[in-house]
């Protein structure tokens, strides 16, 4: 029941100016709170965007005397790519003077990654080699799998297969090449100072694919093509385009195993 005296009235004013008074006195502190709060969450946002920033940003090494992982140097390419975090940006550099296998499918997908290398070059260009295998009744050359992504590979070997694991099995449409990525997707290759070898030659062996209608940008510099070998294969079945600058075709290695120039795609 609600006291309505007058003598009720002032002790339930007394009560409201005792509250009021315990407020204001709290105010400077909830103030100071505020400010220390705002301040934390700018220096937070700071560091997130640096986070962030340093997360996307990497550069990893590949050693393949390595057994295990020492640091941000890694025994193959596939588990330098696997430790990178998809939208990213990474240098990946290979050691001169050895042979960096890749015996399993390499996703770089939705990542932007330049390959180049690491120590002296008097050693040798890093030998990048795909390797052949016979899966699910079929011949399959691994490589860098994926789509909404880009790579580059400066002064490398790229060492196709020469012969087929089951010479009686065919090849999977899509284990042709040294980068091939989802149907319908987008890809881009770059090649700088590189030479692409090898090829099988019952079968085209090549450097990008644009099966089940993708899209491929490439381009060369200073890169040849030694072998049985194309550029681009299962050239019709997407579209694409070819940019080069002192670019080599010898030994039987074409630009394309199909396709229409002008049609289905552009090559300067």
């Amino acid at each position: 029941m609600v006291e309505t005296t007058y003598e009720a009235q002032l002790r339930q004013i007394a009560a409201f100016d005792d509250l009021l008074e315990y407020f204001q006195g709290q105010k400077p502190r909830w103030d100071g709170d505020v400010a220390a709060a705002q301040a934390a969450y700018a220096a937070l946002s700071g560091n997130l965007k640096g986070l962030i920033s340093s997360e996307l940003s990497r550069e990893v090494h590949v050693d393949s005397t390595l057994d295990a992982p020492v640091g941000a140097t890694y025994p193959t390419i596939k588990e330098a790519v696997d430790s990178l975090p998809r939208s990213s940006y990474a240098v990946v550099r290979l050691k001169a003077g050895q042979t960096h296998e890749i015996s399993a499918h390499v996703n770089v997908g939705g990542m932007t990654i330049d390959f180049s290398y690491t120590g002296d070059l008097a050693l040798g260009k890093p030998v990048i080699k795909h390797i052949a295998a016979l899966e699910g009744g079929s011949n399959v050359m691994y490589g860098f799998i994926g789509h909404a992504c880009s790579i580059q590979i400066s002064t490398c070997i790229i060492q196709l297969p020469t012969e087929s694991p089951d010479p009686n099995a065919s090849w999977v449409t899509s284990g042709r090449s040294v980068f091939s990525g989802s149907r319908g997707r987008e890809r881009f290759a770059g090649f700088q100072t590189c030479t692409v070898t090898g090829g099988v030659p019952e079968v085209t062996l090549g450097v990008i694919s644009v099966y089940e209608s993708g899209y491929a940008g490439l381009g060369f510099f200073v890169t040849t093509l030694d072998g049985p070998i194309s550029a681009v294969v299962a050239a019709s079945a997407g579209v694409f385009n070819i940019r080069k600058t002192a670019f080599t075709l010898a030994n039987g290695a074409t630009e394309t195993d199909g396709g229409t120039l002008g049609t289905n795609y552009l090559s300067n």
